[in-house]
Parts: C-alpha cells; structure tokens; sequence
C-alpha cells in the first residue's frame, strides 16, 4: 500500500494554527479518527484552504481503511486546486 502523508501544518493557511497543529499531532501519533475530527471541524470555515484540508482529510481516512471515501477526498482536493 501507498503512503500518504499529510500535508506539512505549515503549508495550510490560513487557518488557526492551533487547530492545524493539533491534526498533526494526532495524525503523526497514529490516531487518524482524532486527526480526521479535528481536519473535519474546518469544513465550515471560510478562511480554510479547502485543498490542503480535503487532502488531509482524504490521508486520514486512507489510513483508517475508508479507501472509496479516501478518494473522495483526494478527488475534491484536486478539483478545488487552482
């Protein structure tokens, strides 16, 4: 299987670098249902960078074994990229 990692929190803006950083640390301590949550409570928000989240989003449930909604995520990542 293929690795994908998520995106550096540096790269993600602008968003709350509290938020960010608290998704990797999860993310980077195995715990992708945690990660996945916190990514997920940034849908609403105006000011994501929509790419970048649906891409983590999508690298977390590749991890949990949710491979039709990974691609889902990495589908709409690449849709909303300029």
């Amino acid at each position: 299987l293929h690795s994908f990692p998520t995106r550096r929190s540096s790269d993600l803006t602008p968003i709350d670098p509290a938020v960010v950083d608290h998704a990797a640390v999860e993310y980077a301590a195995g715990r992708y249902d945690a990660a996945y949550a916190a990514y997920a409570a940034r849908l609403d928000d105006d000011d994501v960078a929509r790419a970048d989240l649906a891409f983590n989003l999508g690298a977390c449930a590749y991890r949990l074994g949710r491979f039709a909604e990974a691609a889902l995520w990495f589908r709409r990542a690449g849709l909303v990229t300029p």
